[in-house]
């Protein structure tokens, strides 16, 4: 048995020494094939990395931008001339509540909302000015946001954080009581705190004209007003989307910021009354012109993964009437996407061609070779050798060739691809900016859920790098194609009679 032992390794070492000493002494056609696979592999490292950079950049933002949908109306696709004087359907809470048992809901809520006013609560305002919020006559106009999910939707996900007090319990939400939260920045600039009272107003104007002063002033008087004396039970801090100064210069203010900031949430049965005090009296007063008493509400879904929001839209649709639409905070990303895919698209095309060029041309080669050493193969097989022997030592030494040149082209390659693809997405970014590609988030980043990103955040955020997923996906690519290009030469091989040959 030992006998044996030593004899099978002995034969296993002089199956390796051959290959080895093959290398050496033919090192022209080493390094021709050396050289050869080194230029390939530059190609298929190169777009190996630049598809894992489009890829890991595309899980980056998608991550930054967060997992929640909403449904809403599809405006672009709405046929009014069809729908007349109708409103458009809206949304049941049975409609709401099926979307929510999606396998991919993580948390759901839905808001009735409210625009109430204040004649003594200041809103936040940006440091430049910012937009002017207001309606008509001299108050300050706020949005009330109603919720049914007592723990706060906002805090749950990560879009705020509870500064101070508390959030709602269920029987306040069931019973409709007046409290709210507000955001710790509208509460610094109102000095209020925790256990605190502030009224809102619910004007009516009706059908009336807005009335200037000498000044300019809108002095409109509201032909009705109902007030909520409403208790600040808890203070919460939005999460705040910080933007970078962009390359012309100017900075890219984000509105929505101050939205957040100047949010009031309280129960759904607390805004749904503001709503149906204005339903009611324009009923009353325009009966002609009566307006429906549905209730409009806004779902906010957050999902378990952002990778789940195409798979969420597909089964969602399905559920909703259908003059609504699925909108996801990544719409933001596929906004302006449009030059990455490109660039994705463009290295796929390339891949598959150096793969399939590599096949034909390795293969060409190793049988060229292996023809001037027909008589030497035949010697082996003469003298006993094993054809599957014959076969391992072709393929240990195009392979340890193939190696070295693999391993050289992996980081050659991806520094290549950094250079021509980065050059190439700021071109396309520039002509996607220059045909006016941004995006700004719809009704999710208005309830605070959504995030708005540039053609320049993506830019920034595209990088090729040599992560273990590429190095491994390029070592395993460059590795089966050096293998299935040695299956011709190894036909070759099993096709030959060394009888012929020695004789």
């Amino acid at each position: 048995m030992i006998m044996l032992v030593e004899y099978m390794g002995g034969k296993c070492m002089n199956f390796f020494k051959r290959a080895m000493l093959s290398i050496v002494r033919r090192p022209g056609k080493s390094v021709i094939l050396l050289i050869l696979i080194f230029i390939l592999g530059n190609i298929i490292a190169g777009a190996i990395s630049v598809q894992q950079a489009v890829a890991n950049t595309e899980k980056s933002i998608r991550s930054q931008l967060g997992a929640a949908a909403t449904l809403s109306l599809d405006y672009q696709n709405i046929d009014w001339e069809a729908l007349g004087d109708q409103s458009p359907p809206s949304l049941t809470v049975a409609e709401m509540e099926a979307v929510a048992a999606l396998p991919q809901v993580k948390y759901f809520d839905y808001s009735a909302m409210a625009g109430l006013s204040s004649k003594t609560l200041k809103r936040v305002e940006s440091e430049d000015g910012g937009v002017v919020y207001g309606g008509m006559g001299t108050d300050t106009y706020f949005s009330l946001y109603g919720i049914e999910y007592a723990p706060m939707l906002a805090i749950e996900s990560g879009q705020a954080t509870l500064a101070d007090g508390r959030v709602f319990t269920e029987s306040e939400v069931k019973n409709g009581s007046q409290v709210v939260l507000i955001s710790k920045q509208l509460a610094e600039l109102n000095d209020l705190k925790v256990g605190d009272k502030i009224t809102l107003d619910n004007n009516y104007y009706g059908d009336v004209k807005a009335v200037y002063d000498s000044t300019g002033e809108d002095t409109t008087a509201p032909k009705k007003v109902e007030s909520y004396d409403l208790e600040v039970i808890g203070i919460f801090e939005p999460k705040i989307e910080v933007k970078a100064e962009s390359k012309n210069g100017q900075m890219d203010f984000d509105y929505m910021n101050i939205e957040k900031q100047n949010m009031i949430y309280s129960p759904n049965k607390v805004a749904i009354k503001a709503s149906e005090f204005q339903s009611e009296n324009w009923n009353a007063d325009y009966p002609d012109q009566a307006m429906p008493n549905t209730v409009f509400y806004q779902p906010v879904y957050i999902l378990n993964d952002p990778a789940e929001g195409e798979a969420f839209r597909a089964e969602a649709s399905a559920l909703i009437p259908e003059l609504y639409t699925v909108e996801l905070s990544s719409d933001s990303y596929k906004a302006v996407a449009g030059p990455l895919e490109t660039i994705q698209w463009i290295a796929g095309i390339i891949l598959v061609v150096a793969i399939a060029a590599s096949l034909i041309i390795l293969s060409l080669l190793v049988t060229l070779f292996l023809r001037d050493r027909k008589h030497e193969i035949g010697v082996y097989l003469a003298l006993g050798e094993k054809r599957l022997k014959v076969i391992g030592q072709i393929v240990i030494e195009v392979f340890s060739v193939a190696l070295v040149a693999i391993t050289l082209s992996l980081f050659s390659g991806n520094m290549i691809a950094q250079s021509i693809s980065s050059t190439m997405l700021q071109n396309q970014m520039i002509a996607e900016q220059e045909q006016g590609g941004s995006y700004y988030g719809g009704n999710l980043e208005w309830l605070g859920y959504g995030s708005s990103v540039s053609s320049e955040e993506v830019a920034d955020s595209y990088s090729v790098s040599l992560d273990p997923t590429t190095i491994l996906l390029f070592y395993g690519v460059g590795s089966l194609t050096v293998v299935v290009s040695t299956l011709i030469p190894i036909l070759y091989i099993l096709r030959l009679n060394p009888r012929k040959i020695m004789m």
